[in-house]
C-alpha cells in the first residue's frame, strides 16, 4: 500500500490530505490520537485513518468519481479566482495567461528508453554521453544521447531532449533516468561516463553519480589544444592524456623548456595547459587521463559524433516532435536487433578501421612494456605516433556550419506545458493516426530492406559474368531474390488491407484525416513500384547480359555431342520477336508513367479544392445562421405590419363618423 501523502486544503480552506490524487477532509479525532478522513466527495465512502502523520489504514482505493485536480493545478485556479475578485479591470485571458507562467516548468526534458534498453545501461559500466543540436526538434535545443560499451561495438540506448545546456538541464535528466530505472527494479551504477568536457555534466554527474569516474573525451582535448597550437605539430601536449599522472609533472616541465627556447610567444600555450589541465586545474586530471583505462574502454567519443552524421541525414534540421520520436523508435529497434545478432554470432557488426586497432594495439603493448620496463622515453615515442593521427584529423576538418549556428545561440523556452484532455472520439482517432502511421513506417522499412537486397543483387550479377566467379554465387542470387519475392507480397499484403481499411471509411471522407491517409498510401505505394521496377530492370539487363543459363549435366551433353556454338548458344535464345515485345512494354510501361504523373496533379489539385471548401465552410455556416435569424425577424415584422395597417383603417373610419 501506498502511504505518500501531501497536506493540502480544500475549496473553503479547510485542512485536507492529498493521497493518490484524491482529495480527504478530516472527519474526526480517535481517543488513541488517530485522525479520520474521508474524501471531499459527497457520494464517495472511502475513508483513511492516520497516526503521527502516516497512514496505517485504509478502506480501499479505488472511487467512483475522476480524480482531484493536481496540487499545482488547484493552486492555479485559486490566484486566478482570487486575482479576478481583486483586479476588476483586467481581461480573463490576461489573468489566465500571467497566472500560467507562474507555474511553467524551469526546465524542459524529456527522455526515452525501453526496459531492454535500460538493463543493457544497467549491465555495462562503461557510458558514453553526448548531444547534438542539428537534429534537435522543435521546442528543445538540443538532442542528448547516452551509449554504452560492450564487447562488441557502442549502442545508443537513452534519447533525450533538453532545453539547454545548463547544469539543471542535465541534473534534470539524470533525475529522471535514475527514478525510472528505480522503479523499473533496475540499478544504475555505472563505473565511468565519457563526456565533452561540458562543465555543467560534470557537476550533474558528480550529484547523481557520486561513485563514478567521470572522464574526458580525448579527442577533444586535442581539438581544444589544436585550437591553440594551430599548426604546429606538438605532440606531446596531445599525448599528455595516455602517459602516467605521476608523470605529467615532469613531462610538463619539459615541454615548456622546448617551447620556451623554441618561441617565447608559446608562453600563452603552455599558461593555457597549465590553467586548464595541471596546477589548480579547471578539469581534474583524473577526468581528462587515460593511462588506467588504455584497453579498457574507449577514450574519445568519436563514435557517438558519428552515430550523429548518420542521425542527421535521416533527420531533417528542427524536426517537429513527432518526427523525431519516430526516428527514435526506429534506432532503437535497430540497436535492439543488433544487440541480439552480435550476442548470437559472438562478433560485432560494426568492425573499425584497421590503422584504430593498430594503434590500440601499440598503445597497450607500450603500457605493459612501460610498466615492466620503467622506460619512459620509449613510451613516449610511441605515444607521439599515434597523436600524430589527431593532429591530421583535425587539421583538415571543418566546422559545420549548421552546428556552429545552433550553438551560437543557445535561446531559453518559456512556452507554458499546458495539456487540454481528449474527449473519447477524439483520442480514438489519435489512436487510429498513430496505428496508421506506424504501418507506413513498418512498409518503409521493408521497401528499403528490398533497396539493399536489389543492390546485392546487382553486385552479384556483376560478379558472376567474370571469369572464375565463385560457384556459391547461383545459391547466394537465388537466397537474395527469394527474399526479395517474400518482402514483396507481404508489402502488397499490408497496402492492400490498408487500401480496404480506407475506402471503408466512407462517413469521414474528405476531411483532413482522409486525405492525410490516402496521400501516405498513395506515396509508399509508389515507392513500392518504382523500387520492383528498380529490381525487374536489374533483372532484365542481366538476362540480356548473360542469357539463359546451362546446369552442368547439360553442358557436358552439349560437348559429348560435339556442339561447335556451345559457347554462342545462349546468346541466340532471344528472338526478334521476344526483343519486340520488350520494346513494347517498355513504351506501355513510360505511358503509365506519364498517365501516373497526371493523376499526381489531379489529386494535387483536388486536395486544393478540398482544402478551400473546409476553409470556406465555417463562413457558409456563418451565412446560414445569420439568414435564419433575419427569416425569424421578417416574420413578426409582417405580422406587425399587417396589424398598423388594419389599425389605421380603423382610425379613418372614425374620423369619417365623426
Amino acid at each position: 500500500m501506498n502511504t505518500t501523502f501531501v497536506w493540502s486544503t480544500t475549496e473553503k480552506g479547510e485542512k485536507a490530505i492529498l493521497y493518490n490524487s484524491y482529495l480527504y477532509r478530516l472527519k474526526r479525532e480517535n481517543q488513541n490520537g488517530s485522525l479520520i478522513s474521508i474524501c471531499t466527495f459527497k457520494w464517495c465512502s472511502r475513508i483513511i485513518t492516520l497516526k503521527n502523520d502516516a497512514i496505517i489504514k485504509t478502506n480501499g482505493e479505488n472511487h467512483n468519481h475522476d480524480l482531484k485536480l493536481p496540487e499545482n493545478v488547484r493552486t492555479m485556479l485559486c490566484g486566478l479566482k482570487h486575482r479576478r475578485l481583486t483586479d476588476v479591470d483586467e481581461p480573463v485571458t490576461k489573468l489566465y495567461e500571467d497566472e500560467v507562467k507562474r507555474f511553467v516548468k524551469p526546465y524542459k526534458v524529456i527522455a526515452f528508453g525501453s526496459e531492454q534498453a535500460l538493463n543493457l545501461l544497467s549491465i555495462n559500466p562503461h557510458w558514453n554521453d553526448d548531444g547534438t543540436f542539428r537534429a534537435s526538434p522543435a521546442l528543445f535545443s538540443q538532442s542528448y544521447y547516452l551509449h554504452v560499451w560492450d564487447e562488441f561495438s557502442m549502442k545508443p540506448i537513452v534519447y533525450s531532449c533538453c532545453q539547454d545546456k545548463s547544469e539543471e538541464c542535465y541534473h534534470e535528466l539524470l533525475k529522471l533516468l535514475l527514478t525510472y530505472a528505480t522503479k523499473k527494479n533496475i540499478i544504475l551504477n555505472p563505473s565511468s561516463i565519457l563526456i565533452d568536457f561540458e562543465q555543467g555534466m560534470i557537476n550533474a554527474i558528480n550529484d547523481i553519480f557520486p561513485q563514478t569516474a567521470v572522464k574526458g573525451c580525448h579527442f577533444h582535448f586535442a581539438q581544444n589544444i589544436w585550437k591553440k597550437v594551430k599548426k604546429i605539430q606538438f605532440t606531446n601536449i596531445i599525448a599528455l592524456p595516455l602517459i602516467p599522472p605521476t608523470e605529467i609533472d615532469n613531462s610538463m616541465e619539459k615541454i615548456i623548456d622546448e617551447l620556451c627556447n623554441y618561441d617565447s610567444k608559446l608562453d600563452k600555450l603552455t599558461d593555457y595547459v597549465i590553467k586548464n589541465d595541471v596546477e589548480d586545474a579547471r578539469f581534474a586530471v583524473q577526468m581528462w587521463n587515460h593511462f588506467n583505462n588504455i584497453g579498457i574502454r574507449p577514450r574519445t567519443n568519436n563514435h557517438l559524433e558519428g552515430y550523429h552524421r548518420q542521425l542527421n541525414p535521416r533527420v531533417r534540421t528542427d524536426p517537429d516532435l513527432r518526427a523525431w520520436i519516430n526516428e527514435t523508435r526506429s534506432s532503437e529497434k535497430s540497436v535492439m536487433c543488433r544487440y541480439e545478432q552480435e550476442q548470437a554470432q559472438k562478433q560485432t557488426t560494426r568492425r573499425r578501421k584497421g590503422r584504430f586497432i593498430q594503434d590500440d594495439n601499440k598503445l597497450m603493448y607500450a603500457e605493459k612494456t612501460y610498466v615492466q620496463d620503467k622506460d619512459f622515453d620509449a613510451y613516449q615515442k610511441t605515444l607521439r605516433s599515434v597523436s600524430h593521427h589527431y593532429i591530421h584529423i583535425i587539421k583538415d576538418a571543418k566546422d559545420s556550419s549548421d552546428e556552429k549556428q545552433h550553438r551560437s545561440h543557445e535561446w531559453q523556452h518559456t512556452t507554458s506545458e499546458c495539456s487540454i484532455p481528449l474527449n473519447p472520439n477524439e483520442a480514438d482517432r489519435e489512436h487510429a493516426v498513430t496505428e496508421f502511421l506506424a504501418q507506413i513506417d513498418l512498409i518503409r522499412l521493408l521497401i528499403h530492406k528490398i533497396r539493399e537486397l536489389t543492390e546485392d543483387v546487382k553486385r552479384i550479377h556483376q560478379e558472376m559474368i567474370e571469369p572464375l566467379s565463385d560457384p556459391q554465387l547461383g545459391q547466394q542470387l537465388d537466397d537474395k531474390t527469394a527474399d526479395i519475392k517474400n518482402l514483396a507480397r507481404n508489402i502488397s499484403q499490408k497496402l492492400q488491407r490498408l487500401e480496404q481499411a480506407h475506402k471503408n471509411q466512407h462517413v469521414n471522407q474528405g476531411n483532413a484525416q482522409w486525405r492525410m491517409t490516402e496521400s501516405h498510401i498513395f506515396n509508399i505505394t509508389k515507392e513500392f513500384y518504382d523500387i520492383m521496377n528498380k529490381y525487374n530492370e536489374e533483372y532484365c539487363e542481366h538476362r540480356d547480359r548473360s542469357g539463359s543459363r546451362k546446369t552442368d549435366d547439360e553442358l557436358e551433353e552439349i560437348i559429348e555431342k560435339g556442339f561447335q556454338g556451345a559457347h554462342t548458344f545462349s546468346i541466340m535464345v532471344d528472338t526478334e520477336q521476344i526483343r519486340q515485345t520488350a520494346i513494347f512494354i517498355e513504351e506501355r510501361h513510360r505511358d503509365i508513367q506519364k498517365l501516373e504523373h497526371s493523376i499526381e496533379e489531379l489529386h494535387d489539385m483536388f486536395a486544393d479544392l478540398a482544402l478551400l471548401v473546409t476553409t470556406q465552410r465555417e463562413m457558409i455556416d456563418n451565412i446560414h445562421q445569420n439568414v435564419s435569424k433575419a427569416a425569424e425577424y421578417v416574420i413578426p415584422a409582417v405580422q406587425a405590419v399587417e396589424e398598423a395597417v388594419k389599425i389605421k383603417t380603423k382610425s379613418r373610419k372614425v374620423n369619417i363618423s365623426i
